[in-house]
């Protein structure tokens, strides 16, 4: 019998080293749901706003207008690339090939929220409503996944858009950056995979345990 693969993204990843008990309760057993706040809710409208802004060209709601110099530059048809796409699932396997996001033997995925072709070049951009950050890595995940999809594409460079500051941040990286991001991640992916196979997923305190965590039945909760 082959072995489960246990499927992870950049953000399960991250729930995961944030707290592996409140990951193990909301995303393995299911037995606890987090509830979305307003935060989340207003995070899921920008995507889909922005999406069919820049997709179908439907205007921005009255309460989003503030986003629309950026959005405009985004749909903009002057930049002319080869494609646009919007809300691109990708999926590999163990070995590194393309797969289906649904596949049994998906073993990571990633969505990119904007991505422009043109040549052997690419934009991918993603939409943050959130604090301001300086890393990277979830952006060099999805540039690493695009390459194994793209084998045209070359560089790549990657932006988030700060939608609160109004603002963005960017990096480029080429196919060759790529082996330095596994070998980045790879450890990170090790820890998570020994849980599963060890059924432990003790709790970590952090700042979520006082007022945000929805696992009552943490020793952490609430302190």
């Amino acid at each position: 019998m082959s072995k489960k693969v246990n499927a992870w993204s950049f953000s399960r990843l991250k729930n995961f080293e944030q707290c592996p008990k409140k990951f193990y309760h909301t995303s393995i057993r299911k037995d606890v749901i987090e509830s979305q706040n307003d935060t989340m809710l207003y995070g899921n409208r920008v995507h889909k706003v922005l999406e069919l802004r820049v997709k179908n060209g439907k205007r921005l709601p009255m309460d989003m207008t503030h986003l629309e110099s950026i959005a405009a530059k985004f749909a903009d048809p002057k930049v002319k690339p080869d494609e646009i796409l919007t809300e691109q699932q990708l999926a590999i396997d163990e070995n590194y090939q393309p797969c289906d996001w649904f596949s049994k033997d998906t073993w990571t995925r990633a969505i990119i929220d904007y991505l422009a072709i043109r040549g052997d070049s690419a934009v991918l951009v993603d939409y943050k409503t959130g604090k301001m950050y300086d890393d990277f890595t979830q952006l060099k995940m999805a540039a690493a996944l695009l390459f194994l999809f793209r084998p045209e594409i070359n560089t790549i460079k990657v932006v988030y858009w700060w939608t609160k500051e109004k603002s963005i941040t960017s990096d480029y990286f080429c196919r060759e950056d790529m082996p330095e991001l596994w070998s980045e991640l790879l450890p990170r992916v090790e820890r998570y995979n020994k849980a599963f196979d060890a059924d432990e997923f003790p709790a970590k305190q952090n700042y979520l345990c006082k007022r945000y965590c929805p696992v009552k039945q943490c020793k952490w909760h609430g302190e």
